[in-house]
């Protein structure tokens, strides 16, 4: 995954969202940071032609939209 800076205000605006998204991946014991949940559901977002799709209700739901963009880093290695 590219490294991206969250411009403060993002963060601010999204800050919820984020927090929710790292939350969803610690919960499955998986390392996730406020950047990267920043960009993987601004991928997803882009990808159903939205600036910032509103997060599901169900957190099952939040991390199948996202998982399939996550990569671990035993992942990278073995790609790279």
């Amino acid at each position: 995954m590219t490294p991206i800076i969250i411009l403060e205000d993002e963060y601010l605006d999204y800050r919820y969202d984020l927090d929710r998204i790292v939350k969803v991946f610690t919960n499955r014991g998986l390392y996730c940071t406020h950047a990267q949940a920043y960009q993987l559901w601004s991928k997803y977002s882009e990808s159903m032609a939205a600036g910032w799709m509103i997060l599901p209700d169900d957190d099952i739901d939040v991390f199948s939209n996202i998982s399939h963009y996550f990569r671990t880093d035993d992942e990278r290695e073995v790609s790279e």
